[in-house]
């Protein structure tokens, strides 16, 4: 699978399923929300019976394997509500599912800096880090988690964190 960063914007409009035109047209309207202060979502007349429609395809997608349909549902509730954490934790989950370890850290850790002392971000924030090689800051990571899990009460971060400093020192 190319990259999303290095997508030319015909790539880009056709993994959306629309024409060179269509996609200028949609941009054109983002632009112009996103200048406004308006949400994506209500300038493409999505309701919020729509955006859980979106999310729930998704996590069916998701759970089935489907990486691919999942990624373009949660890809999609990102670019049109991006102040919902929830989407980028899923699009970060399916981007580590398929291997893209350094796009889904993006996400988690956006999704982490949308909710300071979220250990399950930061947690995952260490899997992509030692996916990539990172040692270091993914102990940096399993540790962070493992303080912010033992304030929160997260047991299964607390000890899946625990787990992952023992097999790294």
């Amino acid at each position: 699978m190319k990259s999303y960063h290095t997508m030319n914007a015909d790539e880009i409009a056709a993994l959306a399923g629309l024409t060179a035109g269509q996609f200028e047209t949609v941009l054109e309207q983002c632009c112009n929300a996103v200048l406004s202060g308006q949400s994506l979502a209500n300038t493409a007349g999505l309701g919020e019976e729509q955006i859980d429609t979106i999310y729930a395809n998704g996590y069916q997608a998701y759970r089935d394997g489907r990486w691919q349909q999942a990624f373009e549902h949660f890809a999609t509730l990102v670019l049109i509500a991006p102040a919902e954490r929830l989407h980028h934790q899923a699009l970060a989950s399916v981007l580590q599912q398929m291997e893209q370890y350094r796009e889904a850290l993006l996400f988690w850790m956006y999704a982490s800096s949308l909710e300071a002392g979220d250990p399950v971000a930061v947690f995952r924030m260490g899997e992509c880090l030692k996916a990539l090689g990172e040692a270091e800051e993914a102990v940096e990571a399993f540790s962070l988690a493992l303080e912010l899990s033992c304030e929160s009460c997260h047991d299964a971060v607390r000890e899946a964190s625990r787990a992952c400093l023992d097999s790294m020192h």
